[in-house]
């Protein structure tokens, strides 16, 4: 009888076929980026950078009119040579609206420009440095800032008290406080990543260690109808 795949080793195929379906929509250049970071990247990394890698040249085939028409995958080393720091801060300010082939309509904050120029970055600076390009554009590119707000629309007194209820268990009772220290670090992990990222109740239900890379601050969830989304979250919420 064949041995049933772990949850972990089923993900990892999951993850696998994705990004093999996504590096198919994209240029050499990008396949090669891809395969050079995979010793020191998780399946779940690969798949968000080539998700961007994937946004960032639809924009300049929809967008920026000297490469209007020329498809994601149709790039050469030549031509990704022709793209300046001018069209990466238009990318930049395109990701505060824009729309995917079914109309949906998406939108990035800081945090989430942010996370799409490192991967800019990443890509522009393994081409320099192989040589496949006469320099790094994306090192022009000033890193957006963040703004910071309150995790939620609540009173900052108001998340601190659920957070230190959490933790502390104040009010239970004498059995409840037994129970409670072996939950406590789950359920503070859990509040702050719901007051954290906003992720629904659904999405957090369905999710797994494996779907979280903390090299990137993100994780995988899966919505309505099976779609699939890399949500971020800050640092305050990865240092819990």
């Amino acid at each position: 009888m064949a041995k049933q795949p772990t949850y972990a080793e089923a993900n990892a195929r999951r993850l696998t076929k994705l990004l093999r379906e996504t590096l198919a929509e994209l240029a050499p250049a990008c396949r090669e980026f891809i395969r050079a970071i995979e010793p020191t990247t998780t399946p779940l990394t690969r798949l968000a950078y080539a998700r961007d890698l994937r946004l960032f040249f639809k924009f300049l085939r929809d967008e920026q009119e000297p490469f209007g028409g020329l498809s994601p995958n149709d790039w050469t080393y030549a031509q990704i040579g022709r793209i300046g720091a001018v069209d990466i801060d238009a990318f930049l300010d395109y990701l505060s609206l824009y729309f995917n082939e079914n109309d949906s309509e998406y939108s990035n904050k800081e945090l989430g420009k942010q996370r799409k120029l490192s991967t800019l970055r990443s890509f522009f600076k393994f081409l320099f440095k192989r040589g496949r390009i006469s320099s790094d554009v994306s090192a022009l590119v000033d890193m957006p800032k963040r703004h910071e707000k309150p995790i939620l629309r609540l009173e900052i007194d108001e998340v601190a008290r659920i957070l230190d209820f959490a933790e502390s268990g104040a009010a239970l009772s004498e059995r409840q406080k037994k129970f409670h220290e072996h939950t406590s670090l789950r359920d503070l992990t859990i509040l702050t990543l719901f007051l954290g990222t906003g992720i629904r109740v659904s999405e957090c239900v369905g999710l797994n260690i494996e779907d979280i890379d903390f090299a990137i601050n993100g994780f995988m969830v899966t919505r309505k109808g099976g779609n699939q989304a890399i949500l971020y979250f800050p640092d305050e919420v990865a240092d819990v």
